[in-house]
């Protein structure tokens, strides 16, 4: 965990330095931050809904793919929060009689090609590609965990997702970012020696942010 804090302050360094030193307009490489909210859930908890609700925030750089500029590959690291909650009120005490939380703590790998439209949707982007993620850490917390614990299985050190989602530019450096990523394979494989009627689980998230670029 500490050497990938000690990577992102070096690439945010490396960002910020390479910006101030750099014509934006054109400059061949672009840097920035971004920083948002996560609403998310485990597919294959049987809870469903997002509820989770998290941080997201990041550094990223990109480059050109061809002359015009409307490709560009793009590699980030981000630190992420997702998970699963469910939260029911049940008497006149306002005692929750069904409560459950899930909090994962994920750096963010994502490498993703970018679309940049120039004409009539002048300012919006469309973003596509894999990422991979390190779970930094997890924690479980619920009133009742008799239904859980024989169930429960450590999550995977590493996820493998998918991700899509769309920019749009508002000024020359601000712009706002919705994307939605899913793992393609499971973050947590049940217990099946207590029952192998258990469905896979898999990490399924919503996230919107605001960034910066150089």
């Amino acid at each position: 965990m500490r050497r990938v804090l000690f990577i992102f302050i070096l690439l945010v360094h490396f960002i910020v330095s390479y910006s101030q030193n750099s014509d934006y307009k054109n400059s061949l490489f672009h840097g920035g931050i971004r920083a948002g909210i996560t609403a998310s859930q485990i597919s294959g908890d049987d809870l469903g809904g997002f509820h989770k609700l998290g941080g997201y925030t990041g550094v990223f750089v990109n480059v050109p793919l061809e002359p015009k500029r409307n490709w560009y590959v793009q590699a980030e690291i981000n630190f992420i929060m997702k998970g699963s909650s469910s939260y029911t009120r049940g008497n006149r005490d306002d005692v929750p009689t069904n409560y459950y939380k899930l909090n994962l703590f994920y750096i963010e790998t994502p490498l993703i090609a970018k679309y940049c439209f120039s004409k009539i949707l002048k300012g919006v982007q469309i973003e596509f590609g894999p990422t991979l993620n390190f779970l930094a850490g997890y924690t479980e917390k619920g009133f009742d965990y008799s239904s859980i614990k024989e169930q429960r299985r450590a999550f995977r050190i590493v996820e493998l997702a998918g991700l899509i989602g769309v920019s749009y530019f508002f000024k020359e450096h601000w712009g706002i970012n919705f994307r939605f990523t899913n793992s393609i394979i499971p973050v947590r494989i049940p217990n099946w020696g207590v029952n192998r009627g258990l469905p896979l689980q898999f990490n399924t998230v919503m996230a919107i942010n605001m960034f910066y670029q150089f």
